[in-house]
């Protein structure tokens, strides 16, 4: 058999005594063809293992984490206390004040507009209603306000009208007082040195009275220097009260004098003036003078000479004069006076009872301006119309 097929332990003793495989001596003879493949011989044993080798050098390991941080170590030392404040430093000198600028100078006055229309503007709105009065027509609701605090000609303030705003303007309410109005206000208030003006009082039957009654009335034909719009000496005079005991007299209507005013308040109040009507061509008789007040200002009637002096208005009479019927004292005679118990009179001088609307026939009762005191006219002239409540 080959050496090659040969297990390994019997090729190494051949080896070692220099034979060939084959058992022949050696030689330079030619090599025989190899035999077949023997069959593979059973493994040996395992040799014992052999001895440890030495350690190899230490591998690079990787780092390991890193540890926790370590609590902080003590804080240092304390903090020092808080020195003290220093004191505050003195406040500085207020500045001075700048000058003032010079004023600018005043622009032009630029130019007037141009005037209004000529002729009546549409009539207002309707006032308020008056105060209310007392219920009574008589003077029994009477009472003193005081004497005005200037003193005034018998003619300075331009009609009654004018006497009794002056009044109103310093007492409220008040009005120009007459004699037996002032002296049933039973007043102690001392009577100024210069004295008062005041109308005069008459009884019902019409004749002039220096006493006190409420049956007394306004007296308007005598001795107020012409329906207080005279301010010259002669041709008229004035009723007065004057110092110490309060005693009445006549005077010259030139005195400068204060006015003695009343705050009683009758049961008859003024309403207005109408525009201009022609009596009898737009009012269509005494109804129609009513509805036209009524119209105008609600509640309101057509006023008769009595009631409106016993209203005390102050409102001044249009330049026109005002159109009113007439009154009647206790015995029905035409009396146009302010009496307490003074009535309408349905004749006389009313135009034929409004109707009338042409000059000659018929006259009608008006009041004149500005006095405010009752007069007559032809029925042709357009004038305002007096109110009452």
């Amino acid at each position: 058999m080959r050496a090659s097929h040969l297990p390994l332990t019997l090729s190494l003793l051949i080896a070692a005594a220099g034979c060939e495989p084959n058992g022949s001596a050696p030689g330079n003879g030619a090599k025989g063809d190899p035999g077949p493949t023997g069959a593979t011989g059973t493994s040996g044993a395992t040799g014992a293992t052999g001895a440890t080798g030495a350690t190899g050098a230490t591998g690079l390991g990787e780092v390991g984490p890193t540890g926790p941080t370590g609590a902080p170590g003590p804080a240092g030392g304390a903090t020092g206390a808080t020195g003290a404040t220093g004191p505050t430093g003195a406040t500085g000198a207020n500045g001075s004040s700048g000058a003032t600028g010079a004023t600018g100078a005043t622009g032009t006055t630029g130019p007037a507009g141009p005037a209004g229309p000529t002729g009546a503007g549409n009539p207002g709105p309707q006032g308020p209603a008056g105060p209310a009065g007392s219920g009574a027509y008589s003077e029994d609701g009477f009472g003193f306000a005081g004497f005005s605090s200037q003193t005034y000609t018998g003619g300075a303030l331009l009609g009654r009208p004018g006497m009794h705003g002056q009044c109103a303007a310093e007492f409220s309410g008040a009005h120009l007082c007459h004699l037996s109005e002032y002296l049933l206000s039973t007043s102690a208030t001392p009577v100024p040195a210069a004295g008062a003006w005041l109308d005069a009082s008459m009884t019902p039957n019409g004749v002039q009275v220096t006493g006190g009654s409420p049956v007394f009335g306004r007296r308007v034909s005598g001795n107020n220097c012409n329906g207080w719009t005279w301010s010259t000496a002669g041709t008229y005079n004035g009723f007065f009260v004057g110092p110490p005991g309060g005693g009445t007299d006549v005077s010259i209507c030139s005195t400068p004098r204060h006015l003695a005013c009343c705050n009683g308040a009758p049961k008859t109040q003024f309403a207005g003036f109408l525009a201009l009507r022609t009596p009898g061509a737009v009012l269509s008789g005494r109804a129609g003078m009513h509805a036209a007040c009524a119209t105008e200002f609600p509640g309101a009637h057509f006023c008769h000479v009595a009631e409106y002096l016993r209203a005390a208005s102050a409102t001044a009479v249009p330049a026109v004069g005002a159109w009113i019927d007439s009154s009647v004292d206790n015995s029905g005679s035409l009396q146009n006076e302010g009496l307490s118990s003074g009535g309408r009179a349905a004749y006389g001088n009313n135009c034929s009872q409004w109707t009338w609307s042409m000059a000659g026939t018929y006259n009608g009762a008006f009041l004149d301006s500005p006095a405010g005191d009752p007069d007559v006219s032809v029925c042709s002239t357009a004038r305002s119309v007096a109110c009452c409540r």
